[in-house]
């Protein structure tokens, strides 16, 4: 699946961090197009799917956070509402709904508040404390105890989710994540560490995610079977699936795909699976 070029740029791969090579550290944009030294056979094509916030949506779906669902149903901008909410914003739904003019300028315009609430958002579902949000935000221990606050005042499902999964853990020791596997801890001292509270959450969503992979590249798998096994899985990073198949036949096996992945887990709200088509692997991200 490689070329020559690949060859050339082993050393500046392994100058950031990538060995071997280590396809999930591949950089995007540098002065090699590394990814372009993955390449499709003759006359085949690559297709890259992956979920679209598929570990957020899953937090909105296993918390039922009513807000967060509901920004997904209606198409808004889940970072911005945050944003919204968090800052006092003022901005109105049409402001938030991705696709309008409206939207544009909004995120334009709010675009370092936007980014701050990514991080939140992120950092929450995975234990972000206080003193890592005040670092990584360049703010007052006191500025990021009252946004992690805010943040929980406006997604009360989150916070409800992560007390939760604390009290499963305390009182019985595991997680069990949506599909049922199970994540133990073993006390200290006779109690849980914090750091046990924080990878049970994090199981919950990241170990979700990826069963929902393992689940999506089944099903992938049996359709390509059935089309006579003329495209196969090539690889996986991240959340990514890489499939390569005949050029001729791409858009209808980009089509087909995208909807068996997005129908791999019945949530609210839904999953959306992105995907596009290349002869490299640069081409199809």
């Amino acid at each position: 699946m490689y070329d020559d070029a690949c060859f050339i740029a082993n050393g500046f791969m392994n100058h950031n961090s990538s060995f071997a090579p280590n396809l999930q550290q591949l950089p995007r944009q540098t002065e090699i197009d590394i990814r372009g030294c993955f390449t499709a056979g003759k006359g085949n094509s690559l297709i890259v799917l992956d979920f679209s916030q598929e570990e957020i949506r899953l937090a909105a779906a296993l918390s039922k956070d009513i807000d967060m669902i509901n920004a997904y149903k209606n198409g808004l901008d889940l970072h911005l509402l945050t944003a919204n909410k968090i800052f006092n914003l003022g901005l109105t739904e049409e402001q938030l709904k991705e696709g309008t003019e409206e939207y544009k300028k909004a995120k334009e315009k709010y675009k370092a508040e936007r980014t701050k609430a990514k991080t939140i958002v992120f950092g929450m579902l995975y234990g972000m404390t206080e003193y890592t949000l005040s670092k990584n935000l360049k703010i007052s221990l006191e500025e990021a105890l009252k946004l992690i606050s805010d943040y929980f005042e406006a997604y009360h499902g989150v916070k409800k989710s992560i007390d939760e999964c604390h009290r499963q853990i305390k009182h019985k020791g595991f997680i069990r994540n949506y599909y049922g596997r199970y994540r133990r801890f073993k006390p200290e001292n006779g109690a849980y560490k914090a750091e046990h509270y924080k990878q049970g959450y994090n199981f919950l969503i990241q170990g979700t995610a990826a069963d929902l992979l393992r689940v999506s590249m089944n099903n992938l798998l049996k359709f390509l079977k059935a089309n006579g096994n003329e495209g196969k899985i090539v690889l996986t990073v991240h959340d990514e699936i890489c499939i390569e198949v005949p050029s001729n036949n791409a858009e209808f096996y980009l089509k087909n795909m995208k909807e068996i992945m997005e129908k791999s887990l019945d949530i609210e709200p839904a999953l959306i699976a992105e995907g596009s088509i290349g002869k490299t692997y640069s081409e199809a991200k």
